[in-house]
């Protein structure tokens, strides 16, 4: 798959750029209006004699090379100071027009010639053929119209000088034609390279504040790093760095340095931004690339390693950088077929930069003479990761927004419960009644912050106390509020009545006329205790079976039968009588006592709940409410539970 996909991406690279390919030998001016084009095939001689600028000199026996093309490509060796001739007719209807010729980038330094006379240089040629100083700055020569030859051949002549052998002509931006028009044009290739060159390190200034801002986003730094790198290479790449710092060295780091970085970054970005791992070929590309940026930074020690650098280093360079990007297109694929975010977007600039480089790469291998796109390309690959980010991080803060409007919500639906929670515990007897020879203790935990289980205890008479605990079927607000309607309406009961079936079949009325709901329902437990005699009498309506410890005997349940409040029109329920001897206690709960959960989903279960009753039945009804707490605790360790629990102990003293 892996192989299919280079094949196939190769091709479309390669392949490509020749619809692009332009040629022109032959050069005719007839037209002020127009531009010309002076690549193409220039007689070429290897060596440096001062005649060569004349028109007269008779160059039949030059070899033909192209332009542009730079010495390497071109298999030219061991030559310093070279010169390119050609002819240019001009009609005589240009009289007294101003012509102009622009000149692209040259290696290293150059002198052009218009019929023997010199119009512009760049960089220093010493009369004997020896390179100065370097530069390679683009730029518009006027040509005086008095050496002009109307209606004639006019000879161009370039003396170039370069030392390590990569001189020549870099780019396709040579024209012969009106001064006005080359003048615009030139002004327009600065103006839109160098906005484009800005526009990348305004980028990636703006994304390094981000970063600064944001550490943990390192996507951002990557970032930062790879626009600011295009864009100074592109800056380097179009000469413009020339035309600040007139220096080769300056611009040789400038433009160099990102052949050999700025796909470094490219792949840090894309293995980050797409949350790809590291892998083999991650590593053998920043290493290599790692090499030849050190390589580059010798340069400056000697002139060998400079023309090493020149001859092999850069080609290496130039060559990776259009595998790596190869890489990244194929990256960017699998990271669309794994849907990841931005993958198309960023994927259609990448596979349009990499047609740029390609296109690019042929005309510097001199295969084809084509436009050169490089600050297009960068620009679309750039701009694709930039939407793309922008794309993201808009979705990304809509979903922030949505998330703080959820937090807003719960914060208020949570201020909301804990209101409830408020008014709920408030329901629950703040003191509990102590009748004469007895001690009662009850504890309420609900699972949430609200829910549905209750108890009470209420003093109806000197003699008579009402013992309540209940357990609405159902969690939350909605339990909540049943809970507080159902313990209201007991309390509004339990003084017509010393009947606990009566008072809890009035309860069960007023539920049934009030809520119509088939999903929800109450269990209760509900008796009179009369102090004097010790006889409780209760009605259990399906509530858990009480626990009775009685000193000397096992813990063991009072029976009784009845079905849940609120449920059934047609309601039966039995009073049960039981005595109280001295030293019983009756446990009262809610069935989120013997479902409390471990973190392994195992139950306490009823077996358990009767092996702590029975341990710590002779103690107060306080201390065995606080141990059966305690040992629930531990059972759960800590784990969210599922049910309310509640446990209402009575002690016959």
């Amino acid at each position: 798959m892996r192989i299919r996909f280079f094949l196939i991406t190769f091709f479309m690279v390669f392949a490509a750029p020749w619809v692009f390919a332009q040629s022109s030998d032959i050069i005719f001016m007839d037209g002020i209006n127009n531009s010309y084009k002076l690549t193409g095939k220039w007689k070429f001689n290897p060596h440096d004699k001062s005649v060569y600028s004349s028109p007269d000199y008779n160059d039949i026996g030059w070899r033909k090379i192209s332009i542009p093309g730079q010495w390497h490509i071109l298999g030219i060796r061991d030559v310093e100071t070279v010169w390119y001739r050609r002819n240019v007719f001009i009609r005589d209807n240009l009289i007294n027009r101003t012509i102009s010729i622009r000149v692209p980038n040259i290696a290293d330094a150059h002198e052009l010639y218009f019929n023997g006379v010199i119009i512009g240089r760049a960089g220093t040629i010493s009369p004997n053929g020896k390179i100065i100083s370097k530069s390679c700055v683009p730029g518009v020569y006027s040509i005086p119209t008095e050496i002009i030859n109307y209606d004639n051949n006019n000879l161009v002549a370039i003396r170039v000088s370069d030392d390590v052998g990569w001189g020549g002509f870099l780019t396709t931006n040579f024209y012969i034609g009106s001064s006005k028009i080359l003048e615009n044009m030139y002004q327009r290739h600065i103006m839109w390279n160098a906005s484009i060159s800005f526009l990348l390190i305004f980028l990636g200034a703006y994304y390094l504040t981000l970063y600064l801002r944001r550490i943990k986003d390192v996507v951002y730094l990557y970032y930062s790093f790879l626009t600011t790198i295009a864009g100074i290479t592109l800056f380097g790449s179009t000469g413009l760095a020339y035309l600040i710092v007139d220096n080769f060295w300056f611009n040789h780091f400038v433009f160099h340095s990102g052949l050999n970085i700025l796909v470094i970054f490219a792949f840090l970005f894309v293995y980050k931004y797409f949350d790809l791992k590291r892998d083999r070929i991650f590593k053998i590309f920043t290493t290599m690339f790692t090499i030849l940026f050190f390589i580059l930074l010798l340069t400056p020690l000697h002139l060998s390693i400079l023309k090493f650098y020149c001859n092999y280093t850069l080609t290496v360079a130039i060559a990776l950088d259009m595998v790596g990007m190869v890489w990244l297109i194929y990256l960017v694929f699998i990271s669309g077929k794994m849907i990841k975010v931005g993958a198309k977007i960023v994927g259609i600039g990448c596979a349009l930069c990499t047609l740029v480089i390609a296109n690019d790469l042929l005309g510097y291998l001199n295969i084809l003479h084509t436009r050169r796109l490089v600050a297009e390309g960068f620009v679309l690959f750039i701009v694709s990761i930039s939407i793309d980010m922008a794309l993201k991080y808009a979705k990304l803060y809509d979903e922030l927004q949505a998330a703080q409007k959820e937090i807003i919500e719960k914060e208020k639906m949570d201020h909301e419960l804990s209101l409830a929670a408020e008014v709920q515990r408030s329901l629950l007897p703040s003191v509990i009644p102590q009748p004469s020879m007895y001690s009662i203790e009850a504890y309420l935990e609900p699972a949430h912050m609200v829910g549905g289980d209750f108890y009470d205890v209420i003093k109806l008479d000197n003699d008579n106390y009402g013992i309540l605990v209940g357990d609405v079927a159902d969690k939350g607000m909605h339990a909540a509020m049943f809970m507080a309607v159902t313990r209201t309406l007991f309390q509004c009961q339990v003084y017509n009545s010393l009947s606990p079936a009566r008072v809890t079949m009035a309860v069960h009325r007023h539920i049934m006329d009030a809520i119509s709901s088939k999903d929800i329902f109450v269990t209760a437990f509900y008796g009179v205790l009369h102090c004097p005699t010790g006889r409780l009498t209760y009605v259990r309506a399906g509530h858990e079976l009480p626990l009775l410890f009685r000193p000397g005997q096992p813990v063991d349940t009072i029976s009784s039968v009845g079905r849940f409040l609120g449920m059934i029109d047609d309601l039966d329920l039995e009073e049960y009588t039981f005595m109280f001897q001295p030293g019983d206690r009756l446990v009262l709960y809610s069935d989120g006592v013997p479902e409390s959960t471990n973190l392994s989903g195992d139950q306490f279960g009823n077996e358990r709940f009767m092996e702590c009753l029975f341990e710590n039945g002779k103690f107060t009804a306080t201390q065995i409410v606080n141990q059966i707490v305690k040992t629930t605790n531990t059972w759960t360790h800590g784990r969210d539970q599922f049910d309310d629990l509640t446990l209402l102990v009575i002690e016959a003293k």
